[in-house]
Order: C-alpha cells, then sequence, then structure tokens
C-alpha cells in the first residue's frame, strides 16, 4: 500500500542520483545540477538586487515627499521674501537712476553750477 522509496548513487564520485517511488524511476546527474544552481544563485541575486533597489528608491520618494511638505510649508515665507527683494530692488533701481540723472544734468556744465550727485536734478531744460 505504501510505496517504497529506493535512492541510490551511482559513480565514482556520487555522478548520477537514482531515485525511486514505487513504479516510478527519477534519475539526476552532477551535470545538470549545473545550470540549476546557476538559476538559483542568479534567482538569489536578483532578488537581493530588487530589495536593495527598491529600498533606494522607497527612501528617495520619501525624501521628495518630505521636501515637498517643506516647500508647502514655507511657500508664504518664500513669497514674502521674494516681495521683500523685489522692493529692495526697486528702490535701488530708483535711487541709480536719480544719481543717472543727475549726472546727466551735471555733464558739460562749469563746476560751480553742477549738483552734488545725491540731490535730484531740477525739471527738464527746454
Amino acid at each position: 500500500m505504501a510505496d517504497e522509496v529506493q535512492g541510490s548513487v551511482s559513480g565514482g564520485n556520487g555522478e548520477r542520483l537514482q531515485l525511486t517511488l514505487g513504479s516510478k524511476s527519477f534519475g539526476l546527474q552532477s551535470k545538470d545540477l549545473i545550470p540549476i544552481l546557476l538559476l538559483i544563485m542568479m534567482g538569489g541575486g536578483g532578488y537581493l538586487l530588487y530589495t536593495n533597489v527598491m529600498h533606494h528608491v522607497q527612501g528617495l520618494h520619501q525624501g521628495q515627499l518630505t521636501l515637498q511638505e517643506g516647500l508647502h510649508e514655507n511657500r508664504e515665507l518664500v513669497l514674502r521674501s521674494v516681495q521683500d527683494w523685489r522692493s529692495l530692488m526697486d528702490g535701488q533701481m530708483n535711487y541709480v537712476r536719480k544719481l543717472l540723472q543727475t549726472h546727466d544734468y551735471n555733464n558739460g556744465r562749469e563746476p560751480h553750477d553742477k549738483l552734488p550727485l545725491d540731490m535730484p536734478p531740477p525739471g527738464k531744460e527746454r
């Protein structure tokens, strides 16, 4: 009733493995094991590579989410800073424009008729 399992190894270095299960017989040679072992090793290496890459991708994704949250939290601060920078630039441009107008006014005038650069020039001459 119960099938009997018999196994035998033949060859000087165990080159052939023979299993007999009831009326069926299975044989395996050592040269058949090399591709199987290579496939197992490649599968294990592929799994390790996949898990390592997935770990790094998840870390990058988490870093991106953290950066986005920080940007959203500081959005108003960034906008306020940009507006302050623009107003500062406008003030500096107006100051330089006034200096250049005074310089143009003074250009070609006698030294006693020239205005200091920090004074605005009088109305345009006609």
